[in-house]
């Protein structure tokens, strides 16, 4: 087989011609017009599987016979550009007086270029089988009648790459994905996919057109900012080159802990996992199904420096020698550099058998399926006959080909399967999963460890079938489990779950109820009066009765109460009968109500974890949102309160609630957040718009200003395309806030309890949540808990402490200014007081300070003390500050301060609105020997509860306090009456009905 070549393009004579498109070269990082280094495995390969396909044909006496096909096969370099010109090459091809007819082009092999040149060939009618583009757009034959494909598009891979993630049950994965067709629009119907089955995206990160070094470094980088202990997995839709970017910054950043699932684009190429193996170890990828070939790896080991052998055609091609110096590392004809050695003269013993192969029996289906069209149509118009008669040679010119491919049949190249394209020109999907994993003897593979088949059409939820034989999975690195990758842990069934802003489907918050609260539907209820939660807070029971004897040790205590306090019962009785005046009793209902009032709306904002601010987004309707404290529109109207808009901010993302009748008839489609990808969502059923993101996302921009971290985003409507002249869109611009203080301080006993936590905010603005954890070792895992009270530790046992901030915003940084221990829970208490941290300094000689490579926290320990004389309880505090990571000149970045001049105590009257307090406690500490003394006490102490016997003290004095308290309110109140009676004020009665 004679083959003319330069370094544009290869071509073999024939009857007719094959046109071919593939990407011998990679993609340029510098422009769309120039090519990138040879791709040796993946390019080369599919141009090599195209060639051996036609060789195969040619030989077929059955299949065309009488006919030679040849070829005439470019190099795209995966450029638009590039391909673009080559088609026009094809089409100039047609053109010429006498040309070779022109049956069909195979390729290309990237949907990006796939689309540039469906775009020029069907002007001509010319077909294009495609052997690897799967961007769902080309599945429209309005636009792409002339393109088929022999791989499903990437609806059915999106589909496989979900099927995935629920079988292992990663419900909560974060996202990279290339730019164009293929990386963005798969992406998106993953997404969407995955949305339906449950599975929430914690980040998504996209990259620009021309990805250099730093764009991988700055997706794989936000990542890990955002990356939370229960997530794990990252899912790529990205291209071969992006693919192998993504890795090798993963490595620079010292990603650990992240199991990568890849699409296609990854698939089972050795040039993507290259010098990042031990990264890549244990990762799943998706790929078509890459069923072996007979015969072509006997034919690409053919390949031979002269290219003189039998198997394999004769060319100069200088593809050719870069793909031997790139696999076997040698020179050949002076065209390496002089460092390699020479190659040997015969290739074929010298190339390895186990070289890595591409899925390129999709490639040989292409050929297959355009080669049995043209036999069809020389079965129709040549009857009897063989080779190309005229009445074919005139048929081709008019190119009408399409029709035989929309019909045809054709052997799969690697299965006893008969393949047939769909109505969309297109197969129906079946992927190979491989598991990329180390061999025993040091080196790496792909092994496939289950395959992906669709079962029916998607839109009738008769989708797919998966198999992974679990067996085969390696996740490296001595892992026997699968990683787990999902983002909030169930809660107990004491507990409720209230759903976050975000993902809401995957994230939540485990909330316990109150001590006298059942769980009614996910809702905390109360049990009425009499009545308690059964241990499972499932129902509410009543209450059992306990009586007392005459003689029993209680009634004795109470019978000398009785008598003692015989006087007080007398003037308690003359008090009762002596209130009588309607006023009082009015007063006293009227702030029973008010107070009820408060406390219900102190505890709903509690529970809710955020804070809402509303106002009227457009004023007097000029389009202004105030972000002032009161939360109203500058305009002067009021509008009613279903007009309000609702900011909610919490506390890893914000919202804003936007009532449709302010937007006067603006659809939903047509308003997003700053970044274009973040639309709204409809509230039927309270006439709004829903417009949400974290506080990292949608183009949020955050500025700290004084005491306060400041969130910014705005409501805009969507801009129309470049062409367009005019729009019918009302303009709009919403811009809205949240606020966060900066400052605050927990406190924790010296052992914590429970990971007690501090929400503070300023007038309506949003809140972070501080938390300061105690662990019993140098892992910082395994915090105490509530099973763990009550506690003793021994003295100058090594306590682990950890304080941060919980915020998706990776951009901030926190600082323990200064911490302290006192004997009492109040830390404003005149008294006892052991400062160890002070301006950012230690003052503890046990005090050491702990990396972290997250600056949202900060960790240090110190040996456990106690305080001297009978003080058995430890309390600790930290006033804490938090900054902006980047700046370098916060209060974080400037760490201690010790010849600082000393700052405004924060424990005195002064301290401002945004220092908080949390106290928590007791805790006993001592020696080792004092602990058989403490479990004594408890063991008294437990003892006395189950006798019943304390309960009924301790309700006895509370009702003698109370009479007490009584007493002494009534003579003040009467005292005070008398004192406004003199000054001529008096009570008001209560108003009736008339």
């Amino acid at each position: 087989m004679l083959v003319v070549a330069d370094n544009q393009q290869l071509q073999m004579d024939g009857d007719v011609l094959f046109g071919g498109l593939f990407p011998v070269h990679k993609r340029s990082t510098l422009s769309e017009n120039v090519c990138g280094e040879i791709d040796p495995q993946a390019g080369f390969q599919y141009l090599a599987a195209m060639l051996f396909a036609l060789q195969k044909i040619n030989h077929d006496t059955e299949l065309l016979p009488n006919v030679t096909i040849g070829a005439k096969i470019f190099d795209t370099c995966r450029s638009q550009t590039i391909g673009a010109d080559r088609a026009k090459d094809f089409i100039k091809h047609t053109l010429l007086d006498e040309p070779k007819p022109l049956v069909g082009v195979i390729g290309p092999f990237t949907s990006d270029v796939s689309v540039a040149v469906a775009n020029l060939l069907r002007v001509f009618e010319i077909p294009q089988i495609s052997y690897g583009s799967s961007s769902v757009e080309l599945s429209n034959k309005e636009l792409y009648g002339n393109f088929f494909r022999t791989i499903p598009p990437d609806s059915f891979q999106a589909q496989a790459l979900v099927d995935v993630a629920l079988h292992y049950g990663w419900t909560y994965v974060y996202t990279i994905n290339s730019h164009g067709n293929y990386g963005k629009g798969g992406m998106s119907i993953f997404r969407q996919i995955a949305r339906k089955a449950g599975i929430c995206i914690a980040k998504a990160e996209s990259l620009p057109s021309l990805p250099r070094e730093e764009n991988y470094m700055s997706a794989v980088q936000t990542i890990l900012r955002h990356k939370i202990g229960n997530a794990h997995v990252i899912v790529l839709f990205t291209t071969q080159t992006d693919s192998a970017g993504l890795l090798r910054a993963g490595k620079e950043s010292g990603v650990k802990g992240l199991t990568w699932l890849g699409s296609s684009g990854w698939s089972n190429r050795v040039d993507v996992t290259e010098g990042n193996e031990e990264l890549a170890n244990g990762s799943l990828t998706v790929g078509h199904g890459d069923g072996i070939v007979n015969g072509f790896l006997d034919f690409l080991t053919n390949l031979n420096n002269s290219l003189g052998g039998t198997s394999y055609p004769k060319t100069d091609n200088l593809w050719f020698e870069e793909v031997v110096q790139s696999v076997l590392k040698c020179e050949t004809r002076g065209s390496a550099p002089s460092s390699l050695t020479a190659c040997k003269s015969n290739l074929s013993t010298s190339l390895p058998r186990d070289i890595e192969l591409a899925p390129v029996r999709v490639v040989v289906n292409a050929v297959y399926a355009l080669a049995h069209a043209l036999d069809d149509m020389q079965r129709d118009l040549c009857p009897k006959q063989t080779g190309i008669c005229q009445q074919m040679k005139e048929t081709l010119k008019k190119r009408s080909l399409i029709g035989y491919l929309k019909n045809v049949t054709f052997p799969d190249a690697s299965y006893n399967l008969t393949l047939k394209f769909n109505e969309n020109q297109e197969m129906d999907g079946t992927y190979s999963i491989s598991n990329f994993q180390q061999r025993e003897d040091g080196s790496w593979k792909y092994v496939r460890v289950g395959t992906w088949r669709y079962l029916g059409d998607l839109a009738k939820d008769k989708v797919s079938e998966l198999g992974i034989d679990n067996s085969l999975v390696s996740w490296g690195n001595a892992v026997t489990r699968p990683p787990y990758s999902y983002c909030s842990d169930s809660c107990t069934p004491k507990q409720i779950t209230k759903p976050r802003i975000l993902n809401s489907e995957c994230c939540w918050n485990c909330i316990s109820c109150q001590v006298n609260e059942v769980i009614i539907n996910n809702t905390c209820k109360a049990c009425d009066l009499g009545y308690k939660p059964n241990p499972s807070l499932q129902k509410c029971v009543k209450l059992e009765l306990s009586h007392l004897q005459w003689n029993d040790p209680i009634s004795t205590s109470l019978k000398a109460l009785v008598v003692l306090n015989s006087d007080m019962k007398t003037v308690l009785l003359l008090l009762i009968l002596a209130v009588t005046h309607v006023a009082v009793t009015s007063y006293i209902f009227e702030t029973l109500e008010v107070a009820r009032r408060d406390e219900e709306e102190f505890v709903n904002n509690q529970d809710t974890g955020t804070d809402v601010r509303r106002a009227d987004p457009l004023g007097d309707r000029t389009g202004i949102l105030s972000d002032g404290p009161s939360g109203e529109g500058e305009g002067s109207g009021v509008s009613p309160p279903d007009e309000e808009v609702i900011v909610t901010c919490g506390q890893n993302e914000m919202s804003i609630s936007i009532p449709k009748s302010l937007l006067n008839g603006l659809d939903v489609e047509h308003i997003r957040l700053t970044d274009v990808d973040c639309g709204a969502t409809e509230n039927p059923a309270r006439d709004r718009y829903i417009l949400q993101t974290d506080l990292t996302g949608c183009g949020t921009s955050s500025r700290h200003i004084r005491n306060f971290v400041t969130y910014m985003n705005k409501v805009e409507e969507i801009p129309v395309e470049d062409d367009q002249v005019i729009t019918r869109v009302r303009e709009v611009e919403i811009p809205f806030t949240c606020a966060y203080s900066n400052t605050g301080v927990v406190s924790a006993v010296g052992l914590q309890v429970e990971s007690k936590k501090i929400v503070f905010s300023e007038k309506g603005m949003g809140k972070f949540v501080l938390e300061m954890k105690i662990f019993p070792d140098d892992s910082y895992e395994g915090q105490y808990t509530k099973r763990d009270f009550p506690v003793t530790v021994p003295l100058r046992k090594v306590l682990y402490v950890q304080v941060s901030v919980d915020t998706d915003d990776s951009d901030l940084a926190i600082l323990a200014e200064t911490c302290f221990a006192t004997p009492d829970a109040n830390p404003n208490k005149e008294g006892l007081k052991y400062v160890f941290i002070k301006d950012g300094c230690s003052e503890d000689d046990t005090l050491e300070y702990k990396e972290s490579s997250d600056k949202r926290r900060q960790r240090f320990s110190l040996e456990a003390f106690k305080f001297l004389g009978d003080n058995q309880f430890v309390y600790m505090h930290c006033k804490v500050k938090i900054c902006d990571a980047n700046d370098t000149n916060s209060r974080c970045a400037q760490g201690c301060l010790r010849n600082s001049r000393r700052r405004r105590s924060l424990y005195t009257q002064e301290t401002n609105d945004d220092e908080y307090l949390l106290a928590q406690g007791p805790f006993m500490r001592g020696t080792e020997e004092s602990d058989d003394t403490d479990s004594q006490v408890d063991i008294e102490l437990h003892e006395i509860e189950n006798s019943g016997q304390l309960t009924p003290l301790v309700a006895a004095m509370a009702v003698f306090a109370a009479v007490c308290v009584m007493g002494v309110s009534y003579f003040a109140w009467n005292l005070k009456r008398k004192r406004r009676v003199v000054r001529g004020y008096q009570l008001l009665t209560a108003p009736t009905d008339d």
